[in-house]
């Protein structure tokens, strides 16, 4: 039976030139068994050169409870497509993904959990992905935990993240740096780096911040 819905919208934005950009986000569920669904809701794409932007959103990562305190990965293929849906008894964690070039998305994720009611603590946890070598921005995990579950320590959180991506993106983890954002964007865009003398994120100097999203085509479209 099921006892909660838990669900997360993944948002983004890749202009013209500016690559590819992902979001990720980690629900986890105290081992129960849960159903992890998740879908495109809303895609606008662009084109360039004959070529057309593209959107996925997937399920790319999961995890079981195996034993006290002891969690085990799931053999899934981290870019399988076609894996929007799945059943996982004793269920620790799912990691969704949302990938965009050259396009705008929102995807929405849902958890439905059996067995006993979960809540998610309304505190949010993201971490910038960071190519090394550029300081481009490639990412952002967001993270969320049932609510009085503790956070693990900062350290092992960055190199969870980074792991998480690097297997994604199928590079070494020695390639991306995980850097703990102040804030969580609701909209993610691509054209974004590290400031290393801060350590914050910026737009890449030049590139105008202003943008049509679906928000606001959605806002002036008038009524059917």
């Amino acid at each position: 039976m099921i006892e909660s819905v838990l669900t997360a919208t993944l948002w983004a934005l890749s202009r013209r030139g500016e690559g590819k950009i992902d979001v990720f986000h980690t629900i986890f569920v105290r081992g129960r068994t849960a159903t992890a669904t998740v879908a495109l809701s809303a895609f606008t794409n662009g084109e360039e050169n004959g070529q057309l932007g593209s959107a996925t959103a997937i399920i790319t990562k999961a995890g079981v409870v195996t034993g006290p305190g002891r969690t085990d990965t799931l053999p899934l293929d981290p870019i399988d497509i076609l894996r929007n849906q799945i059943r996982i008894p004793n269920c620790s964690f799912v990691t969704f993904r949302m990938g965009v070039q050259m396009a705008e998305a929102i995807a929405v994720a849902s958890v439905f959990v059996e067995g006993a009611p979960v809540t998610l603590s309304t505190r949010m946890h993201s971490v910038w992905i960071v190519d090394k070598g550029s300081g481009r921005v490639r990412g952002l995990h967001k993270i969320a935990l049932p609510h009085g579950t503790r956070l693990p320590s900062e350290a092992l959180l960055l190199r969870r993240v980074r792991e998480c991506a690097a297997h994604a993106f199928d590079e070494d983890t020695r390639t991306l740096s995980a850097v703990r954002a102040s804030r969580s964007p609701a909209l993610i865009s691509s054209g974004l780096i590290l400031d290393r003398a801060t350590g914050r994120v910026r737009r890449v100097p030049g590139q105008s911040a202003t943008q049509t999203t679906l928000a606001s085509v959605f806002r002036k479209a008038r009524p059917i």
